[in-house]
């Protein structure tokens, strides 16, 4: 836990803050644990893009034989949540984005919830925690790397033409945001920290 690590810091004369690199980096993972604070690696960068491929090994809650491919989601726009069941952050928003994808049903192909963990655990999860939408397993975390997603929760949002128009914090959707989104007019939705 955060709260037992001894963090040597200290200010040098040219008032530099410097800290032992294993504590900052113990303190970041454990934040990024709990779900406190998200970091993204270049994503920024593929706004404006065409979304890179989804390679999921496994979609729940989808009929029987619909798969989560670009070639089958072209024509609405798309919302992918990258989440964790581990992720406090992410369960925590969980009812959030089921009220969206409730009012936004038939307007998007799908509220799309991406994982990278085992299909049994995130099956047992949705017993507890329903999600509305489908669940993709991202078993190899190919699609995690693909989007330069370092830390959860996470949400892409991806015109009908595949492109990507945002990258976010999903507790800044809100009904308008999506409306401007699926109209194609300007929105504020962006990577902050």
């Amino acid at each position: 836990m955060v709260s037992g690590i001894l963090f040597r810091c200290s200010v040098s004369s040219h008032k530099r803050f410097d800290c032992d690199p294993l504590a900052v980096i113990i303190l970041l993972r454990s934040l990024l644990m709990l779900g406190l604070v998200t970091l993204t690696q270049g994503a920024d960068l593929l706004i404006g893009r065409a979304a890179p491929p989804l390679s999921l090994s496994n979609v729940l809650q989808a009929p029987d034989g619909q798969t989560a491919s670009w070639s089958a989601l072209r024509g609405k726009a798309e919302v992918i949540e990258f989440w964790a069941t581990w992720c406090g952050g992410c369960r925590e928003i969980i009812a959030h984005l089921n009220e969206l994808e409730g009012r936004f049903r038939g307007r998007f192909n799908r509220f799309l919830s991406l994982t990278d963990e085992d299909p049994g655990l995130v099956s047992r999860f949705l017993k507890e925690h329903p999600i509305s939408g489908w669940v993709g397993i991202d078993s190899e975390g190919k699609t995690v790397r693909e989007y330069g997603i370092v830390g959860w929760p996470r949400t892409v949002l991806v015109d009908a033409r595949g492109v990507i128009q945002g990258i976010g914090n999903p507790a800044a959707l809100t009904t308008e945001l999506l409306e401007d989104f699926l109209a194609g007019r300007p929105m504020r939705f962006s990577q902050e920290v």
